[in-house]
Parts: structure tokens; sequence; C-alpha cells
């Protein structure tokens, strides 16, 4: 069964990451893993569990942070927003990456990280997500190389400091 492009960049993605982190879980790669992402809302005093299976879950094996990474190919909005809002929920976070194909896949990771990311206040003004989650790093994969795996590597490699 022919691969998705989606699951070939995650397997780039997992290839590169594997000799500078420990990788926790790598869709459709390693075994699956949800990761429990435990919060409490300021309405309530009891914990809320949220199950969050990212593309590419990797640990520092220097610091114990975490950066995810997610490939975003006809991704429908209710999961791009999840992708973001999941990953700011994080315990540990430090970075969120997110590959995109097209143009529009992008320009929607840019204005949902906006939205979201920056707008998410309670009634005191405080901030309900993770603060210290940066801006996700946000990639478009140029449509010349998409169709070649050598390529694609080599631009990830460097556009996400994976060497």
């Amino acid at each position: 069964m022919p691969r998705s492009r989606h699951d070939r960049v995650v397997e780039i993605l997992y290839n590169l990451a594997k000799k500078i982190y420990e990788i926790s879980y790598a869709y459709n790669i390693s075994e699956y893993e949800t990761i429990d992402i435990i919060t409490k809302s300021h309405k309530r005093r009891a914990a809320i569990t949220y199950p969050y299976s990212p593309d590419l879950w990797c640990k520092d094996k220097r610091t114990g942070r975490i950066d995810v990474y997610e490939v975003w190919d006809k991704q429908l909005p209710d999961a791009c927003v999840g992708d973001i809002v999941l990953s700011a929920l994080t315990p540990n976070i430090d970075t969120l990456s997110i590959i995109c194909f097209d143009k529009k896949q992008e320009e929607l990771a840019h204005k949902l990280a906006e939205v979201i990311l920056y707008s998410l206040f309670d009634d005191k003004r405080q901030f309900l997500l993770n603060p210290n989650l940066v801006k996700p790093y946000i990639t478009l994969i140029p449509k010349d190389i998409q169709n070649n795996v050598v390529k694609i590597e080599d631009y990830l490699r460097e556009k996400l400091k994976l060497h």
C-alpha cells in the first residue's frame, strides 16, 4: 500500500530526530502511545485529562523539554486547532513545529497560532494556556521538492535544525 506524503514526511522527521532526541511517539512508526495532558481549569478544582497523539513527540536528552512536530496535509481546520491547543496545554513543551505542503495551510497555521496562543485569557486576563510555549515554527515544503525524499530530508534538516 503506498504511503501518503504525510506519512513519508513523518518518517523523514523521525529518522532525523532520533539522532538527537528520545522519541516518545511517532505516528505510524513507533508503538502507539497517547500522551495524557493533565491540566486544571480555572473554574473547576478537578484536573482534566486530554489524550494527545502528535505526529512526532520528542524529548530533549539534555534538558528533558519536549518538542512536538505536526505535519499538515489536507488537515481539517478542527484537527489543526486541536494540534495547536493540545500542544499548548502540554507541560514541559519547548517548541511546536508545523510542516505544511501548501501556502493556504501555512497561512492557516499562522492565523490559528495567533488567535489560539495569544487570545485565550480568562476573565482576569490570565493566560490560560502554557505561557512557556513560543509561537510555533511553521515551515512550508517547497512544491518543487515535495516528491523527492532526499531533498525533503535535506530541507527539513536545515530548516528545523535537526543535525
